[in-house]
């Protein structure tokens, strides 16, 4: 089957060449019937359908079914999967196009996350600022969301409670990425069923070690925990998102405790610990609790 060409322009992404037009199939019929000596008229005849529905055909204005495919090999005799073949591609080719400029008016959106950041973390693969429809397809995919009203009322549902702050709020995209990516690293982790009675021995345990002198014994606190059902991740902060810990559960026996290291210092790492451990002895599963790193509080 021939395809006609179009001088229109064309991108290259990743050494793959991508024209940023479609073709119809359909195009392909106009040419067989010249090279026959045969009339649209004649062929609509030929196939049963109003000639008008024909030049919709021939224009993309309606798709080739596998009905109308068959019709077309039995008198132009050309097979009928390789009209199915033009079709697909065709209509793969318009999806791709819709969304590239979806994307593009998007671009504004996803200037309010903290991209460049998210790539040095290794979140994003590291894409340059010119392609803002590979960055806009990164960031849709890592918050696992068709488009930015599904992630705006993502956000919303989220049921994010936390403490109130005297300096500025967190940032909603750069705390919402970040607790993102804690979902991500937790639900790599397959632990046994929480233990309450279990978590609660052990925190008592893990208490004694914040006496201790050196270095906070990070693994060891989260293999601890793990044991107990209890997955504890630890995700550097983004610049705004002002996150010290969070804690969440992402089913009835699989509470996540996220902390990010924010402040650098043991007695912040212990306070947010056993405070995001209150958090899963004491409350429901339904919301969200954050703790913002405020010095002041």
């Amino acid at each position: 089957m021939s395809v006609k060409t179009k001088n229109q322009s064309s991108t290259a992404i990743g050494g793959e060449h991508r024209p940023n037009y479609a073709v119809p199939p359909g195009a392909t019929i106009s040419e067989s019937l010249e090279e026959r000596g045969m009339g649209q008229r004649d062929l609509a005849a030929r196939m049963g359908i109003q000639e008008s529905v024909l030049s919709d055909l021939i224009h993309g204005k309606r798709p080739i079914t596998p009905e109308t495919a068959r019709g077309l090999e039995l008198i132009l005799g050309i097979p009928m999967a390789l009209w199915l073949r033009a079709e697909a591609r065709y209509r793969e080719h318009q999806a791709r196009i819709a969304e590239e400029t979806r994307y593009s008016d998007w671009s504004e959106w996803a200037a309010q996350f903290p991209l460049r950041d998210m790539m040095n973390l290794g979140w994003l693969p590291t894409l340059p600022a010119k392609d803002t429809v590979g960055r806009v397809r990164a960031l849709l995919g890592f918050l696992q969301v068709a488009s930015r009203e599904a992630w705006d009322g993502t956000y919303q549902r989220m049921n994010i409670a936390y403490r109130k702050t005297r300096t500025f709020p967190a940032d909603p995209n750069h705390l919402g990425a970040w607790l993102r990516h804690g979902e991500v690293l937790a639900l790599r982790c397959e632990l046994p069923n929480y233990d309450k009675a279990a978590f609660l021995k052990a925190m008592i345990a893990i208490r004694s070690w914040s006496t201790e002198t050196g270095a906070v014994p990070l693994t060891k606190v989260a293999t601890t925990c793990a044991a107990c059902g209890v997955t504890v991740v630890y995700v550097p902060a983004l610049p705004k998102s002002r996150a010290a810990g969070a804690t969440r559960w992402l089913s009835p026996t699989k509470p996540v405790i996220q902390l990010s290291l924010r402040g650098k210092t043991d007695d912040m790492f212990w306070f947010t610990l056993f405070h995001e451990a209150a958090h899963v002895l004491k409350h429901g599963h339904k919301e969200i609790f954050v703790e913002l790193g405020d010095k002041d509080d």
